[in-house]
């Protein structure tokens, strides 16, 4: 297990598995994309941020302010597939937030939430299969597709009991 602390030089764990690193990060305006985006760009990555910035999802400009010398910020849907084929290219890394998050929301609008949690993850594994198949991916879903907990802490043992659309689309 690693560990985030400082060496004789100053520099964390994370600092020198991200120094130079080329990272992309979906949903990279919403609070924990932004603040991945801020730690990882501290560290010396080259760092994307990607946000559609539908109005209610979360993103917004403000999560990265300070950081315009720094963060490239490209405003566009995941859902869009010829935007993730270029964006992928040349990305060591690949931090997935992306998605719609309202639970009342996917029950309103299914289809929606179909789209932004299915349709776009489907837009950004081809895109990476096309043009980037080496990119690490890490994926942040959500612990709503388990449903009702059997037993806590939730683990990856536990059997999935989604009690919504959104947790059946995650």
């Amino acid at each position: 297990m690693t560990n985030n602390h400082s060496s004789p030089t100053g520099a964390t764990e994370i600092d020198r598995a991200f120094t130079g690193r080329r990272v992309l990060i979906t949903g990279g305006l919403g609070f924990i994309g932004s603040t991945l985006a801020r730690r990882l760009a501290d560290a010396g990555a080259h760092i994307i941020v990607v946000d559609s910035l539908i109005p209610a999802y979360g993103g917004n400009l403000f999560n990265l302010d300070g950081y315009a010398d720094r963060i490239t910020v490209n405003i566009a849907d995941v859902r869009d597939e010829y935007s993730m084929d270029y964006l992928v290219r040349g990305q060591d890394m690949l931090f997935n937030f992306a998605g719609q998050t309202s639970h009342l929301d996917s029950m309103i609008d299914p289809y929606t939430d179909l789209d932004i949690n299915v349709r776009s993850q489907l837009s950004i594994l081809e895109a990476c299969r096309k043009h980037n198949p080496n990119i690490k991916i890490v994926y942040a879903s959500t612990r709503q597709f388990y449903g009702k907990p059997d037993y806590l802490p939730v683990d990856e043992r536990h059997l999935l009991h989604p009690t919504d659309v959104n947790g059946i689309n995650k």
